[in-house]
């Protein structure tokens, strides 16, 4: 008799198994193909990341939307939410993954339904400081595309200074970075950052795009665009400035970001050195000083030398620059024997 139920129950424990397990790999099936039909492009800003989205939005399968600006916002949201479930605040609403399937419904829903409008395989999403959060983004939808666009530090800073300049002549809020030399730079470098590490974690989810490169060889850049999202190459992706995009109407509404004719284009190899003639000796030696031992730029071929810089900014600079670190490494001293004083102090109580 004992024999016989022991029996059954094991027939039954198996019967449950082989009905869960196909769940089971639906649901990891699910997560894997997660954000298939999402790209998303990420680079400091003003390192060509509109061209880009552009050119993409210039195939016949691909849906450029305008910046979406708050998925940084939504990634911080996803970690609080995992923070609290960890502390078991929100373990009775949702385990980690089922909080991820909601943040991925709530991003998709945003963005698929106008690919689906204009009859599009892809969705491409453009924000520069996607770029901060791309590891995460990787998480979320393992299946998705991750193109990451790096260009010379020096025309970035540059870019970016000149954009503060159009944004304080029209008396218009900065946004911190594009303030002065020294926020921009610090941008710039967080950006890069950001952007080498995901690639030096998941090489084969993101695909790297050299500024230079995409201005210079048009043809041969977009081919490894459509090679690395499983796609036709399409002549259309030459000339952007031929369609509308939907980018455009936002990002040029102020004229402070892309003037009209700055947005409409194609890719023009006259923009590499640009920053030659915009930036000042001084300028141009804080940035070198900044990026000279960047190892990534430097396999990237980036040359970044004080060549062109004269003698006397590149003696004023490296004063600057030796003072500022000086007085920034007295005022960690100067804090850290504060914060000993006081560990002293509980220590004696």
């Amino acid at each position: 008799m004992i024999d016989a139920i022991v029996k059954e129950t094991t027939t039954f424990d198996k019967y449950i198994r082989s009905m869960i397990e196909p769940i089971n790999q639906l649901s990891h099936t699910c997560k894997t193909n997660r954000g298939e039909r999402l790209i998303f492009i990420g680079g400091a800003p003003r390192s060509g990341t509109t061209l880009v989205q552009n050119i993409l939005d210039s195939h016949p399968d691909i849906c450029g939307g305008p910046e979406f600006l708050l998925l940084r916002e939504i990634i911080y949201l996803r970690r609080e939410i995992h923070q609290n479930i960890g502390k078991e605040f929100l373990s009775a609403l949702c385990s980690h993954e089922e909080a991820d399937q909601k943040i991925c419904s709530l991003i998709e829903n945003f963005f698929l339904p106008l690919a689906n409008q204009n009859n599009c395989k892809f969705y491409s999403e453009k924000t520069p400081e996607n770029i901060l959060v791309f590891s995460e983004l990787i998480e979320l939808f393992p299946a998705s595309h991750f193109i990451y666009v790096v260009r010379d530090p020096r025309a970035v800073v540059s870019s970016l200074l000149q954009v503060g300049k159009r944004a304080q002549e029209k008396g218009r809020n900065r946004v911190k970075y594009i303030r002065n030399i020294k926020n921009a730079i610090a941008h710039t470098k967080n950006c890069l950052d950001s952007g080498f590490l995901s690639v030096s974690k998941t090489p084969t989810k993101i695909l790297l795009l050299v500024y230079e490169n995409l201005v210079t060889e048009p043809e041969n850049e977009t081919k490894k665009i459509c090679d690395f999202l499983g796609i036709e190459w399409s002549k259309q992706m030459l000339k952007p400035s031929k369609f509308e995009h939907f980018g455009e109407k936002a990002i040029t509404k102020e004229e402070i970001w892309y003037e009209q004719k700055m947005y409409n284009r194609n890719p023009e190899v006259s923009e590499i050195d640009k920053w030659k003639n915009l930036l000042t000796s001084k300028q141009k030696m804080r940035v070198f000083l900044a990026f000279r031992e960047n190892d990534e730029l430097q396999k990237l071929g980036y040359q970044i030398s004080d060549k062109e810089i004269s003698l006397v900014a590149r003696l004023l600079g490296k004063i600057e620059h030796t003072l500022v670190n000086t007085v920034t490494r007295t005022k960690l001293l100067l804090k850290f024997r504060k914060l000993g004083n006081k560990i002293d102090l509980i220590g004696n109580k």
